[in-house]
C-alpha cells in the first residue's frame, strides 16, 4: 500500500513541540538561578574579621586573675600572635600609636584603651605590672622551646599549671624603616597597662623585674588576663 506523505501543518506542530520541549528542560527554573553577588568592599571584610574574634581560654595559676593561654592575635600556644603599639585597640595590628599620652591614664587596664577589654569584652584586660610579678612570685620559670618556637614556661607553685610565653623579636617603625630593638629567643618581653607620662612610653615586663619603659610606637606582644 502506499503510504501518504506527512502534513506540513503536522511536521510544523512536531518542530513547535520539540522547542517547547527544549526549552523546559534547558532554560533553569526561577528557584535555581543563581544570583552573583558584588565583591565585597575591604570594610566589610573587616567587619566581618571584627565580628569573629575569639576570646582565648583561660588558665588557672592560682593568683588573683586568670590568665589567656596564648597572645592577643595568636592561632595557637606556640603561635606569637601580633605584635602591636602601646595603648592600641584594633586588634588586626594595623593602628598606630598616638605621640603623646597626656590623655591616657596612668594604668590603661580596662579602659577604653584596652585592647584586650575592647576585643574579648568585660573582665578582660591588659595585666598590670604588678599581675606579672605576683605570677611570676608563685611559679617555676624555665627556658623551652616548642615547635621552633623558643620562650618560656611557667609552672604554678600553687597548682601545677602552666602558661608558655614565646620570645618575640621586638621593633619599632619609624617612618618607611623598620629597627629590631632586641634579637629573637632572647626573653619574652610584653606590655603592661601602666605608662609613664613624663616619658610618653608605655611599661613592659621583660622578666628581670626592672621597671622599663619603651615608646608606644614600639611593637610588643600582649597577654591577656581576666578578672576572677
Amino acid at each position: 500500500e502506499e503510504k501518504k506523505p506527512k502534513s506540513k501543518l503536522g511536521l510544523l506542530l512536531g518542530i513547535i513541540a520539540l522547542i517547547a520541549v527544549a526549552i523546559i528542560f534547558v532554560l533553569p527554573k526561577k528557584s535555581e538561578v543563581v544570583t552573583v553577588e558584588k565583591e565585597p568592599t575591604l570594610a566589610q571584610i573587616n567587619t566581618k574579621k571584627e565580628s569573629k574574634v575569639k576570646t582565648p581560654k583561660l588558665v588557672d595559676m592560682g593568683v588573683s586573675v586568670l590568665w589567656a593561654d596564648r597572645n592577643i592575635g595568636a592561632k595557637s600556644l606556640y603561635d606569637y600572635g601580633v605584635n602591636y603599639n602601646w595603648g592600641v585597640t584594633d586588634i588586626s595590628g594595623n593602628e598606630k600609636a598616638q605621640k603623646s599620652l597626656s590623655n591616657f591614664p596612668s594604668d590603661i587596664s580596662g579602659t577604653e584603651y584596652d585592647i584586650a577589654t575592647v576585643n574579648y569584652g568585660d573582665g578582660w584586660k591588659m595585666p598590670s605590672i604588678e599581675d606579672f610579678r605576683e605570677s611570676v612570685k608563685n611559679c617555676e620559670i624555665y627556658t623551652h622551646k616548642e615547635k621552633g618556637v623558643a620562650g618560656y614556661i611557667l609552672v604554678s607553685k600553687v597548682n601545677g599549671n602552666q602558661l608558655f610565653l614565646p620570645n618575640y623579636k621586638r621593633y619599632q617603625i619609624e617612618g618607611d624603616s623598620t629597627s629590631d630593638v632586641f634579637s629573637s629567643d632572647t626573653r619574652p618581653v610584653y606590655w603592661t597597662s601602666n605608662c609613664i607620662k613624663s616619658y610618653s612610653g608605655g611599661f613592659v615586663y621583660a622578666f628581670d623585674d626592672r621597671k622599663d619603659a619603651y615608646r608606644p610606637s614600639f611593637y610588643l606582644p600582649i597577654r591577656a588576663i581576666k578578672s576572677k
